[in-house]
């Protein structure tokens, strides 16, 4: 289901904080593959958009038991209590996002995989572009995946052409992390602290965040 963003500014607000949950971080390498099989929610020139679905099992984030996921297609992740949004991921926020002109396999996406109690929703970004490309030849690939249970959510990106600074709209990197927790340093050598900045260079494809639920 899709909402145009502008539903936001009526009614609705949005907030960055969620309950309290401390996670600890794992950098892995991982080979990405594109979803098969998936639904795709975005259609059209989509920037700005809000979209959500249903998982057919809960995953606990923060002390929060969640079934539905809101996607905003600038690469927050959130749910939604008390006719709020509150963030659960960051997964590449600061990048102005949008569907990269022309390319008709530009989309967000989702599926589910897995039998229960080991089901893991997954969302793609498919060759996704950037607000600040003027040039329209910048791109990014990854995935988030949310394991059933909650205790294991990770990021894995892809194919990935960009120039840092004009794609990131002057930060350093994209904001990446689990509710009040950012990735922070470079992406060989990732930690996570509270300081709202973004990651210090560019994900490189085949890697692996893993956040453990403490």
């Amino acid at each position: 289901m899709k909402y145009t963003i502008i539903l936001l500014l009526f009614g609705l607000s949005i907030t960055s904080k969620v309950l309290a949950q401390n996670y600890s971080l794992q950098q892995l390498e991982a080979s990405y593959s594109d979803l098969e099989n998936d639904t795709i929610l975005s259609s059209g020139d989509w920037v700005g958009e809000l979209y959500n679905f249903q998982l057919p099992f809960s995953v606990r984030i923060g002390n929060s038991d969640i079934t539905r996921i809101y996607i905003f297609s600038d690469g927050d992740f959130y749910r939604q209590t008390g006719g709020q949004y509150r963030n659960i991921m960051y997964a590449y926020g600061n990048c102005g996002l949008k569907h990269k002109a022309g390319d008709s396999t530009s989309h967000i996406s989702y599926v589910v995989q897995g039998e229960s109690p080991n089901r893991i929703a997954k969302v793609q970004f498919k060759n996704v572009g950037f607000a600040g490309d003027e040039t329209n030849t910048d791109f990014t690939n990854f995935q988030v995946w949310f394991y059933e249970g909650g205790l294991v959510n990770e990021l894995i990106f892809g194919p990935t052409e960009m120039v840092q600074m004009r794609a990131f709209n002057g930060a350093y990197g994209p904001l990446l992390g689990m509710g009040n927790q950012i990735v922070q340093g470079t992406p060989a050598s990732a930690t996570l602290g509270t300081s709202y900045s973004g990651l210090n260079g560019v994900p490189g494809s085949g890697l692996k965040l893993r956040f453990f639920r403490q």
